[in-house]
Parts: C-alpha cells; sequence; structure tokens
C-alpha cells in the first residue's frame, strides 16, 4: 500500500515443491491391542518426497531418541511398551529433514484398550467365569456399541449378557429406540484378563427366549 518495493532471498521451498515425510506407519502392528499386551521393539515405516539427511525417532514413553538416518525408510524403535491402564496409548514421532527444509514431523500410536463382554447364557451367570466365557470380547475404549445378539431362542432359554468394565460407568440399552429390559446382576465383579484385573458391571436380560435383536448400549 505504500508503493515501496522491498527484495528477500528465494528459499529453496519457494522453488522447489516443500520437502515431506510422506508416511509413517507401524509395521505389522495394530493400533489396538488388550491392556497389559506387551509390545517389543515395535517396526516402522516411512516414506518421503526424497531421501532425508537427518530421520530421529521418538516417543512420550521415554525411551532414548533413536537415529534412524542410516535407514529411514524401515527401522525399529529399542523401547519395550506396556500398558494397564484402559486407553493408555504411546505416540512415536518421526522427525525429520533434508539438507533445504526445516524439520518435519510425523506420528503414529498405539493405544491399549480392556475387553468388553457380551453374548447369550443360561439364566443366572453372576461370576468372572462366565463373563469370560461370553463368546464376544471386542476390545473397546468405551461401554458404547451396538451389538447384534443371536441364538438367544426360547427352547434353550436363553439370556442375554453384557459385561463392561465398572469404569465405564452406567449404561443405557435400547432395542430399536425403546428401552431394552435388563438388569445389573452383579457389580464390581473381580476379571483378570491378559494379567490385568479389574471390575466388570454384569447385566442380564429380564427376559429369555427374545430371539435375535441388535442392543444398542450408549
Amino acid at each position: 500500500t505504500s508503493g515501496v518495493i522491498t527484495s528477500a532471498p528465494l528459499r529453496w521451498d519457494q522453488i522447489l515443491a516443500a520437502w515431506s515425510i510422506n508416511s509413517f506407519a507401524l509395521s505389522g502392528q495394530a493400533g489396538a491391542v488388550e491392556v497389559g499386551t506387551t509390545i517389543t521393539t515395535p517396526a516402522f515405516t516411512a516414506t518421503y518426497s526424497s531421501t532425508p539427511t537427518s530421520a530421529i525417532l521418538t516417543d512420550n514413553y521415554g525411551t532414548a531418541a533413536r537415529d534412524v538416518t542410516s535407514t529411514p525408510t524401515s527401522f525399529t524403535s529399542l523401547g519395550t511398551f506396556t500398558k494397564t491402564a484402559n486407553n493408555a496409548s504411546v505416540t512415536w514421532t518421526l522427525s525429520a529433514h533434508d539438507a533445504t527444509s526445516a524439520t518435519m514431523t510425523r506420528t503414529a500410536s498405539v493405544t491399549w484398550y480392556p475387553k468388553v463382554f457380551w453374548g447369550t447364557g443360561a439364566p443366572g451367570l453372576r461370576t468372572a467365569a462366565a463373563i469370560l466365557a461370553l463368546t464376544n470380547k471386542p476390545l473397546q475404549g468405551s461401554r458404547n456399541g451396538s451389538y447384534a445378539y443371536a441364538g438367544g431362542n426360547t427352547a434353550a432359554n436363553l439370556k442375554l449378557y453384557y459385561a463392561a468394565p465398572s469404569a465405564y460407568g452406567t449404561p443405557v440399552f435400547k432395542v430399536g429406540g425403546i428401552a431394552f429390559p435388563i438388569t445389573l446382576v452383579a457389580a464390581g465383579v473381580s476379571v483378570t484378563s491378559n494379567g490385568v484385573t479389574q471390575n466388570y458391571d454384569l447385566w442380564e436380560s429380564d427376559n429369555v427366549g427374545l430371539g435375535n435383536l441388535t442392543m444398542d448400549v450408549t
């Protein structure tokens, strides 16, 4: 607006496409594991717009930084990682640059989840063993979900069961948007899974022989 023209030296990133880390990911390692799982020296892969002149791997777990410049597209952490708290995670950060760019970063992470147990069974299930024996055991970060029950037939006199960590709070159960009749039958049951012990709350349907249905839990 003043009409004054100023000059400044050109930067390489104004002449060429900006240098970048195109991808960074764990190799052969799921992003979700059960609490208590130990991950030993996880492997990573990375791609770049061109070969970096520096590449450093760090994490938020306290493992010493590792210089992976010599093998920047395939490398491992030197650490061993275990979490026993629900929904805890570890994040690894790759920091890299070439001779003309500022340092760029990309992250990858793993989260440790507990199991939520659900399925059908004879009336009267109450114990930790009964919870562990339920057919379905997904890893979940909350109690929420839609659960498709099958086999709750009249002849077998089966009820529907659902168990989640007590720390996940009190659920609301609905089928087709309508409140589902289900009762908390065992609170604070000590359950050990994958070497981690925590309390679970077990819910049992009020009725038997319900047939196939999908129960929504929030």
